[in-house]
């Protein structure tokens, strides 16, 4: 088997696997909420607006408070698109790379509606990662991430 067969059997066994779990997680959730669950309506979800704060370091040293929001999938999916992933398992590998940064930049101006030129020029180093994070995080893509941010309120 050549060197590029390996590899493309690779891929597909990979994509099997996610096929699987995605599966699996599918059973679980429909067992578990069966009955349970509301029914979503787009009323329902037109409605949604969740928000919170979070306090971020600025390069003058101070403390901001920022107001930011989950993001749906589509929006994480598009940012991931505009940076140039093609898997979400590429963000962080091997430490955070300029696409890394591209990416929380992103994430943290269309969740608080700040112009992503204004983030990278007053936040202070590594502050957009951890927001990021938490962003991610409240979306449900990320869960359990970021215990560094200790400014969501405890509810």
């Amino acid at each position: 088997m050549s060197e590029i067969e390996e590899m493309e059997a690779k891929r597909i066994e990979d994509a099997r696997l996610r096929v699987e779990e995605a599966k699996k997680t599918y059973l679980e959730r429909k067992s578990k909420y069966k009955g349970k669950a509301f029914k979503i309506t787009q009323e329902l979800l037109e409605g949604i607006d969740m928000k919170d704060v979070v306090y971020v370091k600025l390069i003058n040293g101070e403390i901001g408070e920022l107001i930011i929001r989950p993001l749906a999938e589509g929006e994480v999916i598009h940012i991931f698109s505009e940076v140039g992933f093609d898997r979400i398992e590429e963000l962080g590998q091997g430490g955070f790379s300029i696409e890394d940064y591209e990416f929380f930049w992103s994430v943290v101006s269309v969740s608080s509606g700040i112009p992503k030129e204004l983030i990278k020029k007053t936040f202070a180093v590594g502050e957009s990662a951890l927001v990021g994070n938490k962003i991610l995080e409240l979306s449900g893509f990320a869960e359990g991430t970021v215990e560094e941010i200790e400014s969501f309120p405890e509810e």
